[in-house]
């Protein structure tokens, strides 16, 4: 059982998991409201898309406070509880002035009605969701918690363009126009998107920023035809991978299919110079595959002990125990599917 404080009382909860996603939920969204105070103190402006709620800061609040305010209330309704009694969203023009107070009583709203709930009502039954899903009212909890996180970094993206926004397209550097393009595409809240590469050119940090909007959008049902050179980033994201090599489609199912499909071992890579042939590699007892580019060397074996063995052994008897490095047991994965199947590493 968890406990938190409301209101100078302690109040227990009978799913500790009720009381972090709640919590969650009140972090994300104020974190949300910083971020958007500093998109309306830089004067960020939102391009005008068909979607009405993107026309502007104020609407965008009013649309991500909206859909805080109907979680909830969705998931008392769900769970067959009473009303939370949540006042509706200021409007647009006069949401700002009344931003503190009305966050106050929806965080307030939020803390109590799932305090008495047990642990199995939220994971069955499953319900039907507005966006045609199925799904728990766990499910349901952590969308709630991932929404206004996901505009929150929209809004950084912009942001980090804003010192930008007088400087032509052109002149902008390749991941400024990268960060401008996936912006563009995403921030009228699309059924569909088309992504093509989107983060190439991004640090490591915003590229995993751009994971979570694309698996945000994935759970509430969207649809994202992505293309990527990141074998990771597809086998992460997508639940249907198709691969293709000089515009042929040559292979596509679930990412665990393809891997299981075409790999039941384990893979030992490491790096030798010279390295072996591939013959030699072939003769090491548990082989199934090999791999050979240039130094770098990949043996699929049924039987890593023996097969590290015979490595290490090879090693040792060619005078290459100093040369031998990074060697290491990895399961196999999408980039290796890619490389049975073309024959090389993909192209950059």
């Amino acid at each position: 059982m968890m406990v938190t404080r409301i209101r100078g009382k302690l109040q227990a909860y009978r799913y500790g998991g009720a009381r972090s996603l709640v919590l969650l939920q009140e972090e994300e969204l104020k974190r949300f409201v910083t971020t958007w105070r500093t998109a309306r103190d830089a004067g960020l402006r939102l391009a005008r898309f068909h979607d009405p709620n993107y026309e502007s800061l104020e609407k965008l609040l009013a649309h991500v406070l909206w859909w805080a305010r109907d979680y909830i209330v969705w998931v008392c309704e769900k769970l067959q509880l009473t009303d939370p009694q949540i006042r509706m969203v200021p409007e647009p023009d006069a949401i700002e002035a009344e931003l503190d107070s009305y966050l106050e009583h929806l965080l307030e709203r939020w803390r109590a009605p799932l305090i008495e709930i047990p642990e199995e009502r939220f994971f069955t039954p499953q319900h039907t969701t507005r966006w045609g899903s199925h799904l728990p009212v766990e499910a349901l909890l952590e969308h709630a918690v991932v929404h206004p996180m996901r505009h929150r970094l929209q809004l950084l993206e912009l942001l980090a363009l804003e010192e930008s926004r007088k400087v032509l397209v052109k002149n902008l550097s390749g991941g400024q126009q990268q960060r401008l393009s996936v912006a563009m595409a995403l921030i009228n809240d699309p059924d569909i998107a088309f992504l093509d590469e989107p983060t190439t050119g991004l640090d490591p940090q915003a590229r995993r920023s751009l994971w979570s909007v694309i698996e945000d959008m994935r759970h509430k049902g969207k649809t994202v035809f992505l293309t990527t050179h990141y074998m990771e980033e597809a086998e992460r994201l997508c639940d249907r991978v198709a691969i293709i090599d000089h515009g042929q489609i040559i292979a596509m199912d679930s990412p665990r299919e393809l891997i299981n499909n075409h790999f039941r071992e384990s893979a030992i890579q490491f790096e030798l110079e010279p390295a072996p042939t591939e013959v030699v590699l072939q003769s090491f007892p548990g082989t199934t595959q090999v791999m050979v580019s240039n130094n770098e060397v990949i043996v699929y074996s049924n039987n890593i002990p023996v097969t590290m063995s015979s490595i290490l052994k090879y090693a040792e008897k060619t005078n290459q125990t100093e040369q031998l490095k990074d060697l290491y047991v990895r399961e196999a994965t999408l980039e290796d599917v890619f490389l049975k199947l073309t024959g090389r590493k993909i192209r950059e």
